[in-house]
């Protein structure tokens, strides 16, 4: 459907013309969505889930926007509204372009540092995902520091300590102080007990399936599955009577 709109000298967009199988669809029979962002062909992770959280046309590699760049309320802001739970799950970074264009608002997928600071207000309850270093502060990457000290003794030992961020913000203590349980590894997961959880087991994205099909029964693996993240995030959200929200990403397809 999307190639027969835009392909060179179609006869359906500048006619008006719909296809066939849009006319089965639209009769109630099935339902679609086109995927391209606004005057692009070829959707990306960001601009794709801005439009699934906002059902607004967004532009390339947008985050939360419209394509003419103003803030479009997402779904899972409107479930905050309503009182319900809200989660993002992932297996690749949780300011990915996927997770981030349901709860952030920002002109480019690449500025995870911003977004980070937005999924923060947005008071999403569950994160569950990689992408550490764009939470801790830059000062992390001198490893003689008392700030990498003390990160490390917080995870464990088990992380790659390395900061993506340029700033020296500590987010990992703003959102302790915003009621977040923080985990960094399967254990400690398996132990959060508040209804708010941060979980990061990487500084950047997890186990690809596999190195996850491979380890899965290693006793001494650090890092949850998804499969694992999802059934805590489901345990944690079905807590609240009023229902929850969540996003759950399979990101290393490609």
């Amino acid at each position: 459907v999307t190639y027969a709109h835009h392909a060179p000298h179609s006869i359906y967009e500048p006619m008006g013309r719909e296809t066939a199988l849009e006319r089965i669809m639209e009769s109630g029979t099935l339902g679609y969505a086109r995927t391209e962002a606004a005057d692009t062909l070829v959707a990306d992770s960001g601009a794709s889930s801005t439009q699934m959280a906002g059902g607004e046309w967004a532009g390339a590699q947008m985050i939360g926007l419209d394509r003419n760049g103003h803030a479009v309320k997402t779904i899972l802001e409107i479930a905050e509204e309503m009182g319900k739970s809200t989660g993002l799950v992932a297996d690749t970074c949780v300011t990915g372009a996927t997770q981030a264009g349901f709860a952030a608002h920002q002109t480019h997928r690449s500025k995870q540092d911003r977004i980070a600071l937005d999924l923060l207000d947005a008071e999403v309850d569950v994160m569950l995902g990689g992408g550490l270093a764009w939470w801790i502060p830059q000062e992390a990457n001198d490893p003689d520091s008392e700030t990498y000290r003390r990160l490390e003794k917080r995870t464990g030992g088990t992380i790659e300590i390395r900061s993506e961020r340029r700033d020296s913000r500590d987010l990992l203590e703003e959102a302790r102080a915003r009621g977040l349980s923080l985990c960094f590894n399967r254990t400690q997961l398996e132990q959060a007990s508040r209804d708010r959880v941060l979980g990061l087991f990487d500084h950047d994205i997890l186990m690809n399936g596999i190195r996850e099909t491979r380890t899965e029964k290693d006793p001494g693996r650090t890092i949850p599955t998804l499969r694992e993240m999802t059934q805590k995030a489901l345990q944690v959200l079905s807590r609240n009577s009023n229902g929850f929200f969540l996003v759950v990403e399979a990101g290393l397809i490609d």
